[in-house]
Formats: structure tokens, sequence, C-alpha cells
């Protein structure tokens, strides 16, 4: 039985892809980059890391990234979070885990500052035990964070532990960190219908309030 739950955010806990979307396109008109248009940037990064898609798609250098990224979190204050929804199910399943005595983490590689003003905003930081943030906007080590929750949480067994996420990214860092690997099979990572075959799964749930079932 699991009593930890690990969450990535982006994608899995809420909606952030209109307003992710809307702060990379102003961020090529600041920068004057090429626009990618939104079909690439909605394949391109919802679901990679960040710094990792800057220096793929518009084919920078790490350091190169340092000013994008900066430009980018200013444009996602103004006109990004405004645009995150919480996903159907989301306040549920944290509220199920709580209730049953259980613990519930974050771990998101989101840049720090946006993450928490999105968790505060749509209240999800008060539904959680722990969150754990990518605090020097690194490329980010997931197996990392979610061994610092596991830590945090008090869980000594790794059996008792699962990471829930929207991308096969979600599931090697599981994998990674000894913990078991749930997949939120209506994610962007999942979208193609053999996604989730690489990755190493407990079981397969197609959306949250599926999962609010699955926990007991």
């Amino acid at each position: 039985m699991y009593r930890y739950f690990i969450f990535d955010m982006d994608g899995t806990l809420v909606d952030s892809t209109d307003g992710i979307i809307a702060s990379l396109e102003e961020m090529e008109r600041r920068l004057g980059l090429p626009a990618l248009g939104r079909a690439k940037l909605r394949g391109a990064f919802i679901g990679p890391p960040l710094k990792e898609s800057f220096m793929k798609y518009y084919s920078v250098t790490l350091e190169e990234t340092e000013d994008m990224t900066r430009v980018y979190r200013d444009s996602y204050m103004e006109i990004g979070i405004d645009k995150t929804k919480v996903f159907d199910g989301a306040f549920e399943v944290l509220e199920k885990i709580r209730r049953l005595g259980h613990k519930s983490a974050i771990a998101t590689l989101k840049q720090h500052q946006l993450a928490t003003r999105t968790l505060q905003a749509t209240g999800l930081d008060k539904l959680t035990d722990y969150i754990c943030l990518n605090l020097d906007n690194s490329l980010g080590d997931k197996a990392k964070m979610i061994r610092e929750c596991l830590a945090a949480l008090g869980c000594t067994d790794r059996s008792e532990a699962v990471m829930i996420g929207d991308s096969p990214y979600d599931g090697y860092a599981a994998a990674e960190a000894g913990v078991d690997f749930i997949p939120l099979m209506c994610g962007e990572g999942f979208r193609k219908p053999d996604a989730a075959d690489s990755v190493p799964c407990a079981a397969r749930v197609s959306s949250l309030k599926e999962l609010t079932e699955y926990v007991k």
C-alpha cells in the first residue's frame, strides 16, 4: 500500500499549457528570437526541462539560456500565471491522501518563483506536506528531488512511495530514485499510445479522478 505520494506539477496537477506557450511567445518577441509557432512550442516545451528545450530548439548554449530563462520568467509572471488552471480531481486526490493519514509532496523543475506563485495562487500548497523546488534554476535532477521529498516526508520504505507524472521524464526519474511510477495517460508526454511502454509503471490512470479511486 502506498503511503507517500509525490506529484509532478505542470501537466499533472495544473494545466499550464496556455500560460507556458503565451510566455514563450512573449519571450521570443522580447529577445528577437525566431518564432517556432504554437504547435512546435506545445510539442517541445510541455513536459521536458525548460533549459534543455531552449538549447535544443533555439540552438543556444547553456549560458545563453540564463537570459532566456529570466525573460521567460518575467513574461510568465505577467501573463502566464493567470492562464493556469487546476486539473479536475487535483484537490480531491490531495484531500483524500491527507484524510487517510498519508503524505504528499510536489517535485517540480519549474523555475522556483513561478512554481511558488502558481501553487499559492491555486491553493495547492496548502494541501501538500512538502514542496521541492528548482532553487538554482538549473537543468534539474528530478530523481534527486524525489529523494529529497522522501526524506522530508519521513519515508524509510520506498515500496510505500509512488511518483505521479505526465511524461516519461517523471517515470525515468522515479525509477532512478527507486520508487514506483503511475503515469497520467491524459498528459502531454503520453499522447502517443506507446509512450509509456519504455517506462516501468505500477499502474496507468487516465485522470486524477481515477487516481483518487486508486488511493486507499
